[in-house]
């Protein structure tokens, strides 16, 4: 009896192809199981071919960019991602990229000579991921979002600018999931800096000061008044029995109102 070696592929056995590619996809994570995942991206985003503004700038990293770390707790697996040193590496970059001299500032209070246009002053304002697992696909995808403050020489914010990376990395059937995600993440890197080249030469702030003119600071709210303290001959007193909440004397505690911040713009 001859043996049938080939056999035509059914809609059943490409369903059966399909969970085993979403298995093996899902496999790293599965091994994780009740441990960590570690990933240290690296800036490699090419040297920008971009002509830098005649104008110096400052660069303040403060350190909670420089050490950021992105933390998070999913299917069991403790992840955390390394942002600081490709953070510092990106920001560093954008900088140098798109300004013909740039020095690092040690205090936005004390900004010093020489005089510098601007100072940048870059944070992470959000990272995200999804894993194979996630999304039932073979797909390592990242987002990250930066926000880059600019102040002027005297520290006083002018401007506050957002922009976004999205990058993807296929699993490859690899055993681990620290490569996907770094390359997925490496690539968002890669995109948000080409987002930033385009766009932030064409900000109002940055066009204003390239024709020479002093930008405006975003006014800072004035500090709320305190409540004022009941006199000491009429002290307050509970409420009597049977009152409602409703009628007891309120009690409040009141702080100085924090600085509002400039509207941030995004790039598309």
């Amino acid at each position: 009896m001859k043996q049938e070696l080939w056999k035509p592929v059914t809609a059943i056995s490409a369903r059966r192809a399909g969970g085993f590619l979403w298995a093996l996809a899902a496999l790293p994570l599965l091994l994780a199981g009740c441990g960590g995942s570690l990933v240290r991206p690296v800036d490699r985003s090419p040297a920008p071919l971009v002509e830098p503004m005649p104008l110096d700038a400052g660069l303040y990293l403060d350190d909670e960019f420089r050490a950021y770390v992105y933390k998070e707790k999913r299917w069991n697996i403790s992840w955390q991602i390394a942002l600081g040193e490709p953070g510092l590496a990106h920001a560093t970059r954008m900088a140098r990229a798109s300004f013909r001299s740039v020095r690092e500032v040690k205090s936005l209070a004390a900004v010093g000579e020489p005089a510098v246009a601007l100072v940048l002053a870059p944070r992470i304002e959000e990272f995200a991921f999804v894993t194979p697992r996630d999304a039932g696909g073979v797909l390592y995808q990242v987002t990250v979002r930066f926000r880059m403050n600019l102040h002027d020489a005297q520290g006083r914010l002018v401007d506050s600018l957002l922009y976004t990376g999205y990058g993807a990395s296929d699993s490859g059937g690899s055993m681990g999931s620290e490569a996907p995600l770094t390359r997925a993440t490496e690539l968002a890197l890669r995109d948000a800096g080409a987002k930033f080249l385009t766009e932030f030469p064409l900000q109002p702030v940055v066009q204003q000061v390239l024709r020479g003119e002093v930008p405006v600071p975003v006014p800072v709210a004035a500090p709320a008044s305190a409540p004022t303290a009941a006199p000491a001959s009429e002290p307050v007193t509970a409420p009597p029995p049977g009152a409602s909440a409703a009628t007891a004397p309120e009690t409040s505690t009141v702080s100085a109102a924090a600085p509002v911040a400039a509207s941030p713009k995004e790039t598309s």
